[in-house]
């Protein structure tokens, strides 16, 4: 994250002179991340680190992303998991919220 700064927020119109950049930029972030960190397995987190994550369905043949609307379902699949795993050899790992 950069430098946070105090200031005021655009208008709806203001904004839309700079959608093309944030959405091109955006982009190219993404992908630096990724070709950064895809090679990342099992990393460690420390207490206070957290992930924001979304669900996405993806279409293929219409090179389409499409949001899933299936978070809740996941989410709760997740905690009873790890209700499960509570006291297992991974006890205390994670926990979703």
């Amino acid at each position: 994250m950069g430098v946070l700064t105090v200031g005021e927020p655009l208008s709806w119109e203001e904004s839309l002179t700079k959608l093309a950049y944030v959405r091109e930029h955006g982009v190219l972030q993404f992908i630096r991340h990724w070709q950064k960190y895809k090679e990342v397995e099992k990393n460690i987190f420390f207490y206070g680190d957290e992930i924001e994550y979304g669900l996405f369905k993806l279409d293929h043949e219409a090179r389409k992303a499409y949001l899933s609307l299936r978070g809740a379902e996941v989410r709760s699949l997740l905690e009873e998991r790890e209700a499960q795993e509570r006291f297992g050899p991974v006890a205390g790992e994670c926990t979703w919220h």
